[in-house]
């Protein structure tokens, strides 16, 4: 599973994620202020979310 949390103000950014990666996933409420993107299709995580990321990594600073 792959999953971004926002707060509720920030849906749009979750509308535009979903609608960037060609509609997949499902953005559900999270708790009373929040909001969530999903995708659990493992041939959607294959071959959409996974390629992205390893194309474009995170830049953070935390430290595995």
């Amino acid at each position: 599973m792959f999953s971004i949390t926002l707060h509720k103000k920030d849906l749009t950014i979750l509308e535009s994620l979903q609608a960037y990666f060609g509609g997949i996933g499902k953005i559900y409420p999270q708790g009373k202020t929040g909001v969530q993107f999903q995708v659990f299709s493992l041939q959607e995580l294959t071959n959409i979310i996974i390629p992205f990321f390893n194309k474009y990594p995170l830049i953070t600073q935390k430290q595995g």
